[in-house]
């Protein structure tokens, strides 16, 4: 059904999945609505007697900016159930392009915190599928970023992937700084994702290995006929590695430690390290 009303009535609920556009955006959106027309009319619901935006802020934002007294509204339905409004709301957009990475993000949280829906229900009504829990978690990783950070993938200046994956270093100081080279150096994902290792590596404490462990290593080699390695870590363990080149050479190896012969069961549980 589509009415004509004053865009003044048209209520912006306070977690509308859109941000704001910038004052700079709706005055050069009003020019067009000027020249044209609201050619589409703004999606509401109809609560009571009250109308809830679903689909058209610019366009309402446009039309107050011009002081227009009635515009079209298409009223997708009537209820008042508020989490049904949101929910749906959410969920056209989702199924568009029409939201940021972390104007949907922030939806995705909102939804799952104070509706209580689970990943799984979230994923089935969104249409994205049961096995869509990945999506969901890589999204709210993007909650986790600075606030300028945000506004970058945001405004799309850095991709979705890079957030992701700039949402793993806790530090705010070297987010934000591989945030900027992203930009001024263009760096691809897998450019950032060796960045990223590198700090890692960097801040890992580094463990000397005493002599015994070296003379062990040795002794082991010879003994299982297999390149062993021992590497002491920072909370006292000790990891220990053979290495074998082949399935053939590893069967010889459990043969020599307690004549065990490998079958194909014990074949298919085992990690070979090549």
């Amino acid at each position: 059904m589509i009415l004509q009303i004053n865009p003044s009535l048209i209520i912006v609920g306070p977690n509308y999945p859109r941000k704001k556009p910038g004052q700079t955006h709706i005055e050069a959106f009003a020019e067009s609505i000027r020249s044209i027309g609201i050619t589409t009319p703004i999606e509401v619901f109809k609560s009571n007697s009250e109308f809830i935006l679903c689909d058209g802020l610019r366009r309402l934002l446009a039309a107050l900016y011009l002081g227009y007294e009635q515009v079209p509204v298409l009223v997708t339905e009537e209820t008042s159930d508020l989490r049904k409004i949101e929910l749906q709301t959410f969920v056209k957009f989702a199924s568009s392009i029409h939201l940021s990475p972390i104007e949907e993000a922030v939806s995705i949280n909102y939804l799952l915190t104070q509706h209580n829906y689970s990943h799984t229900e979230l994923s089935v009504v969104c249409g994205w599928g049961e096995s869509s829990r990945l999506r969901i978690t890589r999204k709210l990783s993007l909650l986790s970023l600075s606030n300028d950070v945000q506004e970058l993938v945001h405004s799309g200046e850095l991709s979705e992937t890079h957030g992701h994956m700039l949402s793993k270093v806790s530090d705010i100081g070297q987010q934000q700084s591989l945030a900027s080279r992203c930009i001024s150096e263009e760096l691809s994902s897998r450019q950032l994702k060796q960045l990223i290792e590198g700090l890692s590596a960097e801040r890992a404490p580094r463990v000397e290995v005493p002599e015994k462990m070296l003379l062990a290593e040795k002794k082991l080699s010879e003994i299982f006929s297999a390149r062993t390695s021992i590497k002491p870590k920072a909370d006292g363990s000790v990891d220990i590695t053979i290495s074998c080149k082949d399935l053939m050479e590893f069967s010889q190896l459990l043969n020599r430690v307690d004549g065990i012969k490998l079958n194909q069961e014990t074949t298919a549980s085992m990690q070979i390290h090549q």
